[in-house]
């Protein structure tokens, strides 16, 4: 087993692509920390790392190996903590789309954050599929998402269902122009579905937040493509009849292995109780 520094030393020069930069951030010489990277290629018996003027980059063993680094660094940081207290306690990533943030965490953080005094989170947030593959690679330590792929190595608990549909409002100045967040892929479906059943809109306007597109539908701008909780925030909007839907399942996902930590056991068993 490498010493559990120069394990953390090595997934932080491999994100920062660095030797100096990484020095900064880990408050380290960077003779120290060269020897540390050298001891734990000498441990292997492998280079990790192609080295050039301008920096370090990762050789193919060397991503391999940074995905186990930030298992075994994990790891360690249960066995502390289990050792350490039987409370919740610890610092945890929770990955989610924003919109998906702002009518989830109402639902357990409060409560969460109440029971238990030690226990910190921190929310990351991104694309479902990404949320998940983040997980899946030990960046985040669980994630709410929409419609989460089968992975053996994720645990996947049903949280609940939505509904995206195309919305406006009663008083649309202009019906003509859809509104969308083109890069969800029930947005993609919804755009399908509307080719099929021949119903084009003269204009499509685009934006990176469902917020923004569902503020332009309630300012009457056109029709919104938007998940119903997020339009459920928004009094004036109404979904149109006969709208085409894509039916979402709403997840907690999570490594089997969080389970068995106590701050991670914590956060698991807010977020499945919560009434979504």
């Amino acid at each position: 087993m490498p010493r559990i520094d120069d394990l953390k030393y090595f997934v932080t020069v491999a994100e920062v692509g660095n030797v100096s930069r990484a020095s900064e951030i880990l408050g380290l010489s960077q003779p120290a920390l060269s020897q540390a990277l050298k001891r734990l290629e000498d441990e292997l018996g492998q280079s990790l790392f192609d080295r050039s003027n301008s920096g370090l980059r990762l050789r193919r063993d060397g991503t391999r190996f940074l995905t186990s680094a930030r298992e075994m660094i994990e790891t360690w940081q249960r066995a502390v903590r289990l050792a350490s207290s039987t409370d919740a306690i610890g610092h945890y990533r929770i990955g989610m789309h924003n919109s998906v943030a702002l009518y989830s965490l109402p639902l357990f953080a409060k409560a969460l954050l109440a029971k238990h005094p030690g226990l910190t989170f921190s929310i990351h947030h991104g694309l479902s599929r990404h949320v998940a593959n983040d997980v899946i690679e030990h960046r985040y330590d669980l994630g709410v998402v929409i419609n989460p792929p089968a992975h053996p190595d994720l645990v996947i608990k049903r949280l609940g269902v939505d509904e995206v549909a195309l919305y406006r409002t009663k008083a649309a100045i202009d019906e003509s122009t859809l509104l969308v967040q083109s890069d969800l892929m029930q947005s993609q479906e919804i755009l399908k579905q509307l080719k099929k059943l021949k119903r084009p809109f003269q204009r499509q306007i685009e934006a990176s937040s469902l917020e923004v597109v569902a503020t332009m539908a309630v300012e009457g701008c056109g029709v919104a493509v938007l998940p119903g909780r997020v339009a459920a925030h928004y009094s004036q909007l109404r979904r149109l009849d006969q709208s085409p839907i894509v039916k979402d399942l709403i997840s907690l996902i999570y490594r089997p292995t969080l389970k068995t930590d106590v701050g991670g056991a914590a956060i698991i068993d807010a977020i499945s109780s919560a009434k979504f």
